[in-house]
């Protein structure tokens, strides 16, 4: 349990919210601002005979998302979080062929998503302590808008898992508690559907991998 302050001292430190850990249950809200892209191996074909296709790249790209938060603190320092959330992704691979032609596969998606979390947070210093954060993430896509042209095209499949770990900051104020926090996913799920045509055939493994700004609410 977390010590109590005075509520005639409580003014005089500047802490708020000194009865927060005397709650084993908090909820809230977040958003998000993710920087995502694939992280890609190459296939024996395209590494020794290199088939038409002479550069595949991923493309750095931007997404968004948001969610609730539910908190459940089981000792002192630790937490489970879950956390439902609707995310906004687009994905972009560059080809270059041998002709000189270019094209780009694009892969615009919501996501359904769960990430199951184990917080670990430091003793708190008047209105501020540190966190760490580190788990799974479970997605689906609920809807999927593929831009490519021509009759052939990459195809990858529409669920994922993923390790996430990051660190934040619980900021306490007089009626929220406000946490920024930087995290890291890395997909473990291979998600290329192996095709022949000129899109899939280079490709061997095709994860995912986000760098993602959460700004949560509690």
């Amino acid at each position: 349990m977390g010590q109590k302050i005075p509520s005639s001292k409580q003014n005089f430190y500047g802490i708020n919210q000194a009865e927060y850990e005397n709650r084993i249950m908090h909820y809230g809200f977040f958003l998000a601002l993710h920087g995502t892209h694939y992280n890609l191996r190459h296939s024996d074909q395209f590494v020794n005979y290199k088939d038409s296709v002479v550069a595949i790249t991923p493309k750095n790209t931007n997404g968004f998302g948001l969610g609730f938060i539910v908190n459940y603190r089981f000792a002192r320092y630790f937490s489970v979080r879950v956390l439902p959330t609707v995310s906004f992704y687009t994905r972009d691979i560059d080809y270059a062929f041998q002709s000189g032609r270019s094209a780009t596969q694009s892969r615009e998606s919501t996501n359904i998503e769960l990430p199951l979390l184990l917080k670990y947070q430091s003793e708190r210093r008047d209105n501020v302590r540190m966190y760490m954060v580190a788990g799974i993430k479970g997605s689906v896509e609920a809807n999927t808008k593929k831009k490519q042209g021509g009759s052939e095209r990459l195809n990858v499949l529409n669920k994922d898992l993923a390790i996430e770990y990051g660190a934040g900051f619980d900021l306490f104020y007089e009626f929220v508690k406000f946490s920024p926090e930087i995290r890291f996913s890395h997909g473990i799920a291979d998600l290329l559907v192996p095709d022949r045509n000129v899109y899939s055939r280079g490709l061997n493994r095709l994860t995912t991998h986000t760098v993602s700004l959460y700004l949560h609410f509690e």
